[in-house]
């Protein structure tokens, strides 16, 4: 179970219990999200975690903004034609 925040009476109901893993969104990772058959998240987690994720995204200066259209479309890289050598018999 992922919580928003440290709740002292989550963590000691919690403690009751075998297989119930309590984390809050700073100290979930990878394996613990990989490994566990379910993972129950709280709004506050939910929130948490996808403002860290979301964090370093920035829209870049160069794409246009989605209601305008660009100038002239992309241009595409082409492959070089490699000519195959003549076969004289």
């Amino acid at each position: 179970m992922v919580a928003g925040d440290r709740s002292a009476n989550l963590w000691r109901a919690a403690r009751n219990l075998d297989r119930v893993h309590v984390v809050t969104p700073n100290g979930l990772n990878l394996l613990d999200i990989l490994r566990l058959p379910r993972l129950v998240l709280t709004e506050a987690a939910v929130s948490q975690l996808t403002a860290t994720l979301t964090s370093d995204l920035k829209p870049s200066g160069d794409a246009p903004a989605d209601d305008q259209t660009p100038d002239e479309p992309p241009k595409r890289a082409r492959r070089a034609r490699t000519e195959e050598p003549e076969v004289s018999e």
